[in-house]
């Protein structure tokens, strides 16, 4: 990943790390946490050889964090440092058609977009996802989508599942994801191209298997 195009810290005042961080999530581990050296930092620290480069939060050593297809991530950048946006690049292999497949577990699950196109979020398909009892259960929530936009925060969307239509009298729309709060489908709600986003399924859902996933299509193979 490069993020060279990241201003460079003024080291006789600035400590130079931290003001990028790199964050995974592990489902049951939570975030594992990297900071960028920036440009200069080495030469300050007496750190040879590490300007522009990932670290371990808390040691000096290199990191190698590996991101795999349709695995999301977190990336900061101090608001005190960077003024105006920057653009990273991210190089590996990008799949350009087909299917991507992610598996997901109960709890909250940090994804992405593997595509160099957006996806529309009622395009995402599940499989192995249990369907709820409508006599006893809602229906409502036991999967949410959660998509973040800086300067606004999360807007949330929630899964009505199978049979949620006929005993909720809301024909059609069996499958679908809703904005959060209303009986609305979400028409429109693309994911672009590499974006992360939440992904939680509820631990209550009844019969919630280990084998849940689910599947990004390319929409312009």
């Amino acid at each position: 990943m490069d993020c060279t195009s990241l201003p460079t810290i003024d080291i006789n005042t600035e400590t130079g790390v931290g003001y990028a961080r790199l964050q995974k999530w592990t489902p049951g581990t939570g975030y594992t946490s990297y900071e960028w050296t920036g440009e200069g930092v080495a030469e300050a620290w007496d750190w040879e050889g590490i300007d522009n480069k990932w670290l371990t939060s808390g040691s000096e050593e290199i990191a190698t964090v590996d991101v795999s297809k349709g695995e999301g991530f977190w990336l900061w950048l101090d608001p005190a440092e960077v003024s105006e946006s920057i653009t990273i690049t991210v190089s590996g292999q990008v799949p350009s058609d087909g299917t991507v497949t992610v598996p997901l577990v109960a709890g909250y699950n940090l994804i992405a977009n593997p595509f160099p196109v957006a996806i529309d979020i009622q395009n995402l398909e599940f499989s192995n996802l249990p369907t709820i009892d409508v006599n006893t259960e809602s229906g409502m929530g036991y999967a949410r989508l959660q998509t973040w936009t800086p300067g606004t925060g999360y807007t949330s969307y929630e899964w009505t599942g199978e049979g949620i239509a006929e005993a909720w009298d809301w024909e059609g729309i069996d499958n679908k994801w809703l904005t959060s709060g209303s009986e609305a489908v979400a028409e429109n709600v693309m994911i672009p191209a590499g974006a992360s986003f939440w992904l939680w399924l509820d631990p209550q859902t009844p019969n919630l298997s280990a084998n849940v996933s689910v599947t990004f299509t390319n929409p312009m193979p």
